[in-house]
């Protein structure tokens, strides 16, 4: 049934073209050249004339759909791109040869230039727009010929991790292979993790053979769109990033290719919501588009291995070689680090909503208040949110997650009026019995969860988040700070245990940042999840990213080794 779908399309693709005078094949004023099935247009740059003829055997495995694929992305959705970012080849016309090949007359583009790290940022800008633009086509009907993108992939569930672990050997990094291993024994679920993203139409091979610029910088240039798929947002980001950062630059550290990616990642970001706001719609939430982005790029890691390895053989008695492979080493700890984060056993992923469901229903509920009240901290956390909560008398208030409505008295002097969400039911229905035992009645309560972009109702003057982000590790805690303060207008009320490396220095501060990458790796306890400190240094990037500064903060207890625990007072630049 398959076969029979595509030939029909393939068909119905060339009949299309061919009723169509000024995009009949071939174009009389234009010289043409073949290209076979293993070139790419981007490689033809560089020859005289002016169109591109592509010819591919459409019985050749694989190579039929690509083809396909490539003319109907030109008929579809091409001609709907921003073309004032980004500038895609024209598709003068189609046919099939003898029923077997299928021919693509497309434009030849004169003039572009290879992408240089400066014009990264470009491309970025470029490309986020066009995911934010495409999201709304990659629903159409006209569009179910999509083939689909995963994160992880088939192919690299069962791919040989051989040239990895000879990598890794050479760069003095054995012991990172499990986390590799563990991102391949995960795909699945890494994969149902993709799936949560923004949908959209991604480029799907979007590298610097395929992305140019325009001669005066002003434009990017995208060829070769054969492995256009669905997708989801920051899908094309990792190929635009890599390889080029670890084959253009001379980073040497996992924290400076960061730094090298923060900028591209900014602009990125910049382009999906400059076009969401443009469009009058909802920005994009960046912890969900980064979660995307690196799946890809991890995944993109394996195949990157091969490449570098040749680069470290090639300068192998070259002076240059221990830059590049420090810089080898840079990218395969930053890559095994992400592995961590996105693997659930043993990992940084930390608390999901799953295990947050689980740690607070039944008779857990029934012992929560028990357990917490009357310690020092509790009234001290609790003063300190009365303390901040003064200052938004009547204002509405978001607590998430609200668990047995600790603060409903306070919401309740204060004349607020409460959105209370939670993950779990049974910890709602105890903080409905608190609210009606304090005959407060301007409260709403509602299941929800934080790793999600909160909808519209839920957003509120003030948000307010107790004793959550430590049971989560980085990403996800990232991406519920970052989901709660979008919902959050004016200010926002968050207490969390950190450690800010920033003040220390050498080898006490290298310690450290081991320790805090680790510090969701162990359960607290039987059937518990991982509770740990977060890196004062990416909390201060998270609020300034949130676009909100710090305007108080209260020690609430501090411990060994810099363990600082603080209710944080957050307002709106």
């Amino acid at each position: 049934m398959k076969e029979q779908k595509l030939g029909f399309i393939r068909e119905q693709t060339a009949k299309r073209f061919a009723g169509v005078s000024e995009r009949a094949f071939p174009t009389e004023n234009h010289p043409q050249f073949i290209t076979n099935s293993d070139s790419t247009l981007s490689l033809l740059l560089s020859r005289d004339g002016s169109t591109v003829r592509k010819v591919i055997n459409c019985e050749a495995d694989g190579l039929a759909g690509n083809t396909l694929n490539e003319a109907l992305f030109y008929l579809t959705i091409a001609d709907n791109l921003p073309r004032r970012n980004i500038v895609v080849p024209k598709l003068f016309g189609a046919r099939l040869v003898e029923g077997h090949c299928m021919e693509l007359d497309i434009e030849f583009l004169d003039g572009t230039k290879v992408l240089g790290i400066e014009d990264k940022s470009t491309a970025a800008f470029a490309f986020g727009k066009a995911a934010a633009f495409l999201n709304h086509a990659v629903q159409c009907e006209e569009n179910w010929w999509l083939p689909r993108s995963s994160g992880v992939g088939n192919v690299l569930k069962n791919r040989s991790t051989r040239d990895l672990e000879d990598l890794l050997a050479l760069v003095s990094r054995p012991d990172l292979l499990p986390d590799f291993q563990a991102f391949q024994g995960q795909a699945d679920a890494i994969n149902a993790m993709y799936d949560e993203g923004y949908p959209t139409i991604c480029h799907g091979d979007a590298n610097d053979e395929n992305i140019r610029r325009t001669e005066d910088g002003s434009s990017i240039v995208a060829f070769d769109w054969a492995r256009v798929c669905a997708g989801r947002v920051g899908d094309d980001l990792a190929r635009i990033l890599y390889p080029a950062l670890i084959v253009k630059t001379s980073v040497e550290t996992a924290d400076a290719l960061k730094a090298a990616e923060r900028d591209i990642v900014d602009q990125y970001m910049n382009g999906v919501n400059s076009e969401r706001i443009d469009a009058g719609e909802p920005m994009f939430d960046r912890a969900l588009v980064e979660r995307c982005a690196h799946i890809k790029t991890v995944a993109l890691s394996f195949g990157i291995v091969p490449l570098l390895r040749r680069i470290l053989t090639r300068l192998q008695n070259s002076s240059s070689f221990d830059g590049r492979l420090r810089t080898a080493q840079a990218f395969l700890e930053l890559m095994a680090e992400r592995a961590r984060c996105l693997t659930t056993e043993g990992s940084l992923f930390g608390m999901t909503t799953a295990k947050i469901e689980d740690r607070y229903y039944g008779s857990v509920v029934s012992e929560y208040d028990k357990a917490r009240a009357k310690t020092e901290r509790w009234w001290k956390e609790d003063a300190a949110v009365r303390k901040y909560l003064e200052k938004h008398k009547t204002a509405s208030v978001l607590d998430l997650p609200v668990g047995t409505g600790r603060f409903i008295s306070a919401y309740k002097a204060l004349e607020m009026k409460l959105t209370g969400i939670d993950v779990s039911d049974a910890m709602l229905d105890r903080a409905r019995e608190f609210a009606e035992e304090l005959d407060y009645h301007d409260g709403t309560f509602a299941t929800g969860d934080a790793l999600k972009p909160q909808p519209p109702e839920f957003e509120c003057d003030v948000g307010v988040c107790m004793r959550f982000l430590n049971w989560m590790a980085r990403p996800n805690a990232e991406m519920a700070f970052k989901n709660i303060a979008a919902a959050s207008r004016q200010a926002m009320i968050f207490g969390v245990t950190f450690i800010d490396e920033s003040t220390f220095e050498g080898k006490d501060r290298a310690r450290v940042e081991r320790n805090l990458l680790n510090a969701h790796s162990k359960p607290v306890g039987e059937g518990l999840p991982p509770n740990g400190p977060h890196s004062m240094v990416l909390l201060r990037e998270w609020i300034e990213q949130s676009g909100f500064t710090i305007q108080d903060e209260t020690v609430i207890f501090e411990g060994k080794n810099g363990l600082e625990n603080k209710v944080f007072y957050l307002v709106r630049k």
